[in-house]
């Protein structure tokens, strides 16, 4: 048996699911083969492994739990209601609060005036657009 057809079947070999002449065939390739032995004792690493995660012990009071959990009444509707319009009502309150409290703190509109009228002149953009600037810059 060709070495390929051999690494191909080695997990039906590992399953027991081959014909007597094919296992005799693939035992015969494996006494004298080391890179396939030790393909089949990685599958058969790997096999173990998954064998045993696959069998984990549940835990016996999960049932319980599980059955206790959903004898407990939902929450009431009026406490599901309530939750919404408090978390509204709040919000309203820290806004306006916020919104009173910074115009008690805001800087008066009279002193910022002389900074800007003092800017003006260094305006450019307002005498020639950037666009017109560009085009005729040489």
């Amino acid at each position: 048996m060709k070495h390929r057809a051999v690494k191909e079947k080695l997990m039906f070999y590992l399953e027991d699911s081959l014909s007597a002449k094919e296992k005799q065939e693939i035992a015969k390739h494996l006494s004298h083969c080391n890179e396939c032995q030790q393909l089949l004792e990685s599958l058969r690493k790997d096999l173990a492994l998954l064998n045993f995660e696959k069998y984990t012990e549940n835990d016996p009071y999960f049932y319980t739990r599980l059955k206790a959990r959903m004898e407990v009444p939902a929450q009431p509707v009026a406490r599901r209601l309530w939750q919404p319009a408090l978390f509204g009502t709040l919000l309203v309150l820290a806004i306006s609060l916020g919104t009173v409290v910074g115009k008690q703190f805001s800087v008066e509109q009279g002193a910022d005036d002389g900074l800007t009228s003092e800017l003006v002149p260094f305006d450019g953009l307002q005498e020639e657009p950037i666009e017109q600037f560009l085009l005729t810059f040489e």
